[in-house]
């Protein structure tokens, strides 16, 4: 497989980590292929005649997907509100700081999202 040098480059500086999966095994990479869906569900029903009206309906979508659009995996927050550490049932958020007591023990708000003991 080819990965061009600029490519590589791209995701190093942006501090990202590229994960590659079997050719033929889609249900290795399920929530990227989850997303296409989402996406293609929402463009579906719209006739798109050039690349401006696709990038302002792209645009729509992130702004949806990210901001608006809860997420059962993320336990109804946002990705844009899991990203920012923000609970959605306090208002609270979170720091690296917040996550642990002074002892080690897990502080009691995170145990209430589910992520506790």
């Amino acid at each position: 497989m080819f990965v061009s040098r600029l490519f590589r480059v791209g995701l190093w500086l942006l501090g990202i980590r590229q994960q590659r999966i079997e050719p033929g095994c889609p249900r290795q990479n399920g929530r990227v292929e989850r997303f296409i869906g989402t996406v293609k569900r929402e463009l579906r029903p719209e006739v798109l005649t050039n690349g401006q009206e696709l990038d302002r309906r792209l645009t729509g979508i992130r702004q949806w997907y990210n901001h608006e659009r809860p997420h059962d995996h993320l336990y109804g927050r946002t990705p844009a509100e899991a990203w920012a550490g923000i609970d959605v049932f306090t208002g609270h958020s979170w720091t690296s700081v917040d996550l642990c007591s002074t002892d080690g023990r897990q502080d009691a708000g995170e145990a209430s999202l589910g992520f506790g003991k």
